[in-house]
């Protein structure tokens, strides 16, 4: 008799052992699925997300083509390409071995900061009506040096 109860005592136990597991499985599979669902809120639409880090990247990517002499036309309005462009980039007046040491952004320029033989500041006015391939055109740049050229 003790080896029949015995037995009963231990398929009693594996089945509440495998009904747990079974439990367990599911528990998990549903943590899982609720996880990866909400994972896809990430880019909900906010005050504290905006274009800024992007605006600055487009900056930097276009003071970078501009040191290195090679523009996109993809980057400017066609009459400033041209005049950017002209005479091997005469207008700049940029060697090629400056570096880019700071960009600041507003809503509708970007200032990009350049280290050369002086230092630099190249402000970048933006249209962003999204229609462009980068998203921003540059539609004008000014200019502005730490010293004025008449002091050198």
């Amino acid at each position: 008799m003790r080896n029949a109860f015995y037995k009963d005592k231990v398929l009693e136990g594996s089945k509440r052992w495998s009904l747990q597991i079974i439990l367990l499985i599911f528990l998990t599979m549903g943590s899982l699925l609720i996880y990866v669902t909400n994972q896809r809120e990430f880019f909900v639409s906010s005050p504290y997300i905006t274009s800024e880090a992007p605006k600055r990247e487009f900056c930097s990517a276009v003071m970078s083509q501009m040191i290195e002499k090679k523009l996109s036309f993809k980057l400017m309005e066609e009459g400033l390409f041209e005049l950017v462009t002209r005479d091997n980039y005469a207008a700049l007046y940029i060697s090629g071995k400056e570096q880019i040491k700071g960009i600041w952004s507003t809503e509708e320029s970007c200032k990009v900061l350049i280290r050369g033989e002086h230092l630099r500041a190249f402000d970048f006015y933006l249209d962003n009506s999204g229609q462009y391939p980068f998203y921003y055109i540059v539609t004008k740049i000014t200019e502005h040096e730490l010293f004025d050229k008449e002091n050198n």
